[in-house]
């Protein structure tokens, strides 16, 4: 009876393959005769050129084309579908013959993998003719290959998994070949993604580790090599796979290691870090080569991706470090010192590439962003961190004018702001800090910073061609978030000092209320009587916004809260700035009217 069973779903694929290759013929004759009509109607149009056609008439040419060509297209996509058809019957063909046991299963793996693999190979060789259905064979034998290394592994256990990653590499290593020689993004597409898909589903959900991420990495040094031009949104899906995979292994480390748990051996602790950090050296190597090379013609991922890199290393790491060694001293240490690296990369770039500007700009981002991570690890207490940041803060200024490149200037006033935003929300910087004295310092040191680096950045305006500067913000107004925070990083420094002036006060919470309202107020009128000096307009426009939160403290909040001398002083120096900016604002206007006349 199986022997019957076969024969007659022979017969009948044999059939469906008659009646096809039919309609196909019938189909390539119709398009023959009309492209000869065609060809005749155009001999026809040139011998009576000089003969115009009527008002209401079209011209017979105009109206044959657009029928013609959509046969042609429905040729066109017949023929790829008639192609489909046969690869998938001789497919099924194959399984039908393994299932029945005609076929060994092990052969028959065998067998199917050579066939995926003679389709890749025939459809090399159709694109290399320049034949309209070479991207037929290599995408359907690379989708065959991965459904056959996924079946004959979980049911037939035809191959090992190191045999399937091997298979697997030398199916997607052709389609990026081609993809990049005949430029078309689906090859590479297919074959990577695919690839990757297929890896992380074999041996699913607990695979080797170690193997899976050396075969990860594996695909994306192949994708750095050959995935260019518009596929290049391949490599950022297989660089955030890649991300993915290795949360998963850090969480699978995670788990049993803050519960005292042996791990297992799929996980492979003593793997982790070494191919952590060989994954991020590589990628960085490649990621410093293309900077190098083509500063100039980076693609977003390229100048997001040592950033990207940042982010993910040490958080992945910090699942499996802290927990392995205790604290997070050795990994913040680590941390800088691989910040230290980026930043000489930068300067590398910067020394001995012509066109690296992009590069540069997003190793020093990058080196920031890391120097900010691992000093909170690496420090019991960041408040001596936070002047070392501002300090580095200028140096970027600095830097930015020696190589005009906007991207460092923006990256040093972020990193001003990130300094004082810590400081606040860590608390090291607001009443009732364990160590004031050195609070007050520090502060005092941000605001001076700041308040240089903002002055010197006006003095020093930068003539950037590309990026931020060009593009978002030529006038630099972003270098107001400096001016504010000096004004808020002054603040701060002269609270504290009244916090510890007044802590032996009747009421030390009331007074300091009255204090804050008074030192909010100064510094308006200072910023507007040194806005008019200078005839700043965006200094005096910063001034008023000061005077609006002056009078949302004294009158919206301290009215409410504060009593006595403190509600007095509060209310007195916010009619004292008032008095002071209704002057000082005549004066801008009498004097904008003068320079207007002349």
């Amino acid at each position: 009876m199986a022997d019957k069973d076969i024969e007659t779903k022979l017969d009948r694929l044999t059939d469906q393959i008659t009646i096809l290759t039919n309609q196909l013929s019938k189909q390539n004759a119709r398009l023959a005769a009309l492209e000869n009509a065609l060809a005749g109607i155009e001999a026809d149009g040139h011998a009576m050129g000089a003969v115009s056609a009527g008002p209401d008439q079209v011209p017979e040419d105009q109206a044959i084309l657009p029928v013609t060509s959509s046969w042609a297209g429905s040729g066109s996509f017949l023929a790829r579908l008639a192609a489909i058809c046969f690869i998938l019957v001789i497919a099924l063909v194959l399984r039908t013959l393994t299932d029945s046991g005609i076929i060994g299963a092990k052969a028959g793996s065998m067998i199917g993998t050579g066939y995926a693999a003679l389709l890749i190979a025939i459809g090399w060789k159709l694109l290399r003719a320049g034949r309209g259905l070479g991207p037929i064979f290599p995408v359907c034998g690379a989708l065959l290959m991965f459904s056959l290394i996924l079946e004959t592994h979980a049911r037939f256990a035809a191959y090992t998994t190191v045999t399937a990653y091997t298979i697997l590499f030398f199916t997607l290593l052709p389609l990026a070949i081609m993809g990049r020689r005949y430029q078309r993004s689906l090859f590479p597409a297919v074959g990577l993604i695919g690839a990757a898909c297929t890896a992380f589903a074999l041996d699913f959900p607990v695979p080797f580790f170690p193997q899976l991420a050396f075969f990860l990495l594996a695909i994306n040094v192949v994708a750095y090599l050959q995935v260019t031009g518009r596929a290049r949104w391949v490599q950022a899906v297989l660089y955030a796979m890649t991300i993915t995979f290795w949360y998963l292994w850090a969480l699978k480390l995670h788990a049993p290691m803050v519960k005292g748990i042996e791990t297992t051996p799929e996980v492979a602790l003593s793997w982790y870090l070494p191919m952590t950090l060989a994954t991020v050296f590589i990628l960085m190597g490649f990621s410093v080569y293309r900077s190098y090379q083509h500063g100039d013609a980076l693609s977003l991922f390229d100048i997001a991706l040592p950033t990207i890199n940042v982010l993910w290393l040490y958080p992945a790491c910090s699942l499996v470090v802290i927990p392995l060694v205790g604290d997070d001293t050795l990994l913040g240490y680590g941390g800088l010192a691989l910040a230290i690296v980026h930043f000489l990369v930068a300067g590398a770039i910067f020394r001995f590439s012509r066109h690296g500007g992009p590069g540069i700009c997003a190793y020093v981002f990058a080196g920031a962003t890391l120097m900010v991570m691992a000093t909170l690890a690496a420090v019991e207490n960041i408040l001596p961190a936070l002047p070392l940041w501002g300090a580095v803060a200028v140096i970027l200024s600095f830097a930015s004018r020696a190589c005009e490149i906007g991207g460092i200037r923006l990256t040093s006033y972020l990193l001003q702001v990130v300094a004082t935003i810590l400081g606040i929300g860590y608390g090291v910087l607001l009443p009732g800090t364990p160590d004031p004295m050195l609070a007050t310092l520090a502060a005092g040191a941000l605001a001076v910073m700041s308040a240089f680096q903002y002055t010197w950045s006006r003095q020093h305006p930068l003539a950037c061609s590309v990026g931020f500067f060009k593009k978002v913000d030529p006038m630099d107004h972003t270098a107001i978030l400096l001016l504010l925070t000096a004004l808020v990083d002054g603040f701060l420094m002269l609270q504290l000092v009244a916090y510890d002036l007044l802590a032996s006060s009747a009421d030390p919470v009331n007074a300091l209320l009255g204090a804050q309202s008074v030192f909010i107020n100064l510094g308006a009128m200072g910023l507007m009587i040194y806005g008019l000096m200078k005839r700043q307009r965006e200094i005096l426009y910063t001034s008023i916004g000061i005077v609006v939160l002056g009078a949302f403290k004294a009158l919206g909040y301290d009215l409410f809260k504060a009593h006595g001398v403190p509600l007095v002083l509060s209310v007195f120096s916010f009619g004292a700035v008032a008095a002071v900016g209704s002057v000082v604002f005549s004066r801008w206007s009498q004097v904008s009217h003068r320079l207007g006349q002349h």
